[in-house]
């Protein structure tokens, strides 16, 4: 036990002093940066299939969300999937979307469900409660994009895509911009006065 202990307190010592655990107050160790805690609970759970529910039963949970996505880089998410179009909410279905993109493992019929769920945004008689999901979904991917100022003030780093537009649009009747605004071409809005880009912001707050 005396020498499995030398080992263990060994061990310890080094890796405090690579930078990879830092020693408490009380006494105990915890992780310089959280994304090494996270790293390594995605493994756990990738060689415990069990667990898996434990993540898709936190999908509401900001805590667990790069845990997630790091463990649907590397594995099955259909669980997660699942779960998070079964929550219906703006976060759970843009960690649904991250998990999407991440995973080449999820079930194909989950894929294309949640490519029905947005393209169900963009028909005529779409309820405005799904439109708006759907663009908070847009806007959360959207805004992760951004770049801080001196000031302190953060920048999208992306243009407004068309598609989150045509949603405002769709949604408050708002005056058309002076250049198309096709939801499916994958380029940005463009031809919006400065009225109308003050309401589309407003409006996207408010989601």
């Amino acid at each position: 036990m005396t020498w499995w202990r030398r080992i263990c307190e060994a061990f310890l010592d080094d890796i405090s002093r690579n930078g990879l655990l830092i020693e408490v107050p009380s006494g105990g160790y915890s992780f310089v940066h959280l994304t090494f805690q996270e790293y390594l609970a995605a493994r756990h759970v990738s060689v415990s299939p069990g667990l898996v529910t434990s993540l898709a039963d936190s999908v509401g949970d900001p805590w667990w969300q790069e845990t997630i996505l790091l463990y649907a880089a590397a594995g099955d998410a259909s669980p997660i999937v699942r779960a998070c179009l079964d929550s219906g909410t703006i976060p759970a279905l843009t960690l649904a979307f991250d998990c999407s993109e991440a995973s080449t493992e999820i079930d194909p019929d989950l894929r294309q469900r949640l490519d029905l769920e947005r393209r169900r945004a963009f028909e005529p008689d779409c309820s405005a409660e799904h439109r708006r999901l759907i663009a908070g979904v847009t806007a959360s991917r959207l805004t992760r994009q951004t770049l801080t100022t001196a000031a302190g003030t953060r920048i999208c780093t992306s243009p407004v895509p068309a598609e989150l537009y045509w949603l405002f649009l769709a949604d408050t009747q708002a005056p058309r911009p002076d250049s198309p605004c096709d939801p499916h071409s994958g380029q940005p809005a463009t031809g919006t006065w400065g009225a109308e880009a003050q309401a589309f912001v407003r409006w996207l707050n408010s989601i």
